[in-house]
């Protein structure tokens, strides 16, 4: 507990929060705007809750790894401030247990935000009379489980590479690569590689069957599920704490180097 609440008082002044809050508000403003052009000015076909959730799913896979790095990066870089990295380590407190704490920080911002998104968009389908269909409540629950698994996956490796790598430019550029690239994934029939990245999660254990839907969707008004989202999704969290692990060990061999 007192790694995490010194943590917290370290980024106190770091505009931390701001960025994070930000981040969130636009990803949500985001969403919603998708969602008021589909109830306003979309066909009655598409005006179902379904496809403003799976958009709002789809915003986070490709700009949330971005968001992570940054934070990550905001959150690693205090310790090279005034040398309070090696301070903290002369005091017995290790860089992999500074990592746990780093990742419970980080961790929970993302889970907030990416929350909130998601939030707006139960709202908004509700508010603005989207039809609900029977693969809306059967994704809702497994997206919001692999949300969870993405960001501790996508947390623990961005907070490892800025730790690792001095040049934080680097942890960035792999965010983007690795979100850009990755939520592409589906269209190509080649989600099943997302597995092997920790920003390709979400792609991988999609709930919605994205190409199966363009085929589905205009006979039944309905998009297709993937089989199996719920057990997809529980894989997604035990891949999640593979990366954690990797990233745990790679944090702590750079500690031993020194």
């Amino acid at each position: 507990m007192s790694t995490l609440l010194l943590e917290v008082r370290k980024i106190r002044r770091k505009h931390y929060w701001l960025m994070a809050a930000g981040a969130s508000v636009l990803l949500v403003l985001w969403s919603s705007g998708l969602a008021a052009t589909r109830a306003g000015r979309g066909p009655d076909s598409a005006k179902v809750a379904v496809m403003n959730l799976h958009e709002a799913f789809q915003l986070i896979t490709l700009f949330g790894p971005v968001v992570v790095a940054i934070l990550a990066s905001r959150l690693v870089t205090v310790d090279t401030e005034a040398r309070m990295g090696q301070m903290m380590t002369a005091l017995g407190q290790h860089a992999t247990t500074r990592f746990w704490g780093k990742l419970v920080v980080v961790g929970l911002t993302v889970v907030l935000a990416e929350g909130a998104v998601i939030g707006f968009a139960v709202v908004n389908a509700s508010v603005m009379g989207l039809s609900v269909t029977p693969s809306y409540h059967a994704s809702l629950g497994p997206v919001v489980l692999l949300l969870l698994g993405s960001a501790i996956a996508v947390s623990a490796t961005q907070i490892a590479l800025s730790t690792c790598v001095s040049r934080q430019a680097v942890g960035v550029v792999a965010a983007c690569l690795g979100g850009l690239t990755c939520s592409a994934l589906p269209y190509l029939r080649l989600g099943y590689l997302g597995w092997f990245t920790p920003w390709g999660l979400g792609a991988a254990a999609d709930p919605v069957d994205t190409l199966a839907s363009q085929t589905t969707f205009p006979l039944t008004g309905d998009m297709a599920m993937s089989p199996h989202p719920w057990l997809t999704a529980s894989l997604a969290l035990l891949t999640a704490a593979a990366w954690t692990a990797v990233a745990y060990l790679a944090v702590a061999r750079k500690e031993n180097r020194r």
